[in-house]
């Protein structure tokens, strides 16, 4: 027996799904080995806004995050710091993903699983940067669903790095995070 994602009958309010969102993080965040890479990251990741799908009107979110030292690619003492480029993706992934949550799609037991993850690279996100990161649901079926992202630096909206995101919904959820009592947030 797998646990829906809460609200997904279409009953979820706005700001009920923007606290969802972030109490999915979190609670992803905190299942994480303390010593585990992507951590930090997730650690900084706060929900800022989100769109409900409704006809004619595209599931968003936006979301910040601070750029961790962690993932840096250059040597200490060397500045500006820019992130390794494997890492844009893993900043993409989790971001994108809850997006399905604004969704209120009852097909959906939980974001689902990667199946692509293309990303194009613009200019580096530099160690420390505030970044924000807005994602847009562009199609979402039973099994399929299509997500772009866009990472931009907080301070001057620059564009770092573009995204689109597929993701699928097996038959059973891989990953359901504890039950939510939707009325409590």
């Amino acid at each position: 027996m797998t646990t829906k994602i809460p609200g997904q009958d279409g009953t979820l309010s706005q700001p009920q799904a923007t606290k969802l969102m972030q109490f999915y993080i979190d609670s992803h965040a905190k299942s994480i080995p303390k010593d585990n890479f992507d951590r930090p990251l997730y650690e900084s990741l706060q929900v800022l806004d989100c769109t409900l799908h409704s006809p004619g009107i595209t599931a968003k979110s936006t979301i910040r995050l601070k750029v961790p030292p962690n993932l840096s690619n250059q040597q200490e003492g060397k500045t500006p710091r820019n992130t390794h480029g494997g890492a844009i993706p893993m900043m993409f992934d989790l971001p994108t993903s809850i997006t399905i949550v604004a969704c209120n799609f009852s097909n959906w037991e939980s974001t689902g699983m990667t199946r692509r993850l293309d990303v194009t690279y613009l200019k580096p996100p530099v160690e420390g940067d505030d970044v924000i990161l807005e994602s847009e649901v562009l199609n979402i079926g039973k099994r399929l669903a299509t997500i772009r992202g866009v990472l931009k630096r907080e301070r001057d909206g620059v564009v770092l790095a573009v995204c689109q995101h597929d993701k699928y919904m097996g038959d059973r959820a891989h990953y359901v995070g504890e039950k939510w009592d939707v009325s409590k947030l």
